[in-house]
């Protein structure tokens, strides 16, 4: 599994500005008989605890800077357009999910509204 934050073109980015639209993309590398899906997605600063939950244990987006993930067609990878932020102290966000396996299909994100 790869997790590569992107630009509109799908080029890997090693810069940005806050505002810029980027795209985060949790793929398979290679062919697979698997599909997966991603809960607990979250932004973590590069220096100190300071965090934010992007999707919860469930795969529904938890903060309006991450409005979620969709399977891109074609290639079964999960996309997500968010807008470029920061945290505080740093300028680094490190991203951390976890990703389930499914054969042939995931079950979709079951949208809950509290």
């Amino acid at each position: 599994v790869v997790l590569r934050i992107t630009d509109g073109q799908g080029n890997d980015i090693d810069g940005t500005r806050l505002g810029e639209p980027l795209y985060l993309r949790i793929e398979l590398d290679g062919e697979s008989i698997f599909d997966i899906f991603a809960r607990n997605l979250v932004a973590q600063s590069g220096v100190d605890e300071e965090e934010i939950v992007l999707l919860d244990d469930s795969g529904c987006p938890a903060d309006p800077v991450f409005p979620g993930l969709t399977k891109e067609p074609g290639t079964g990878a999960l996309l997500g357009r968010f807008e470029a932020f920061k945290f505080s102290e740093t300028t680094v966000v490190n991203f951390e999910v976890n990703v389930q396996f499914c054969q042939d299909q995931c079950n979709p994100v079951s949208i809950r509204w509290l």
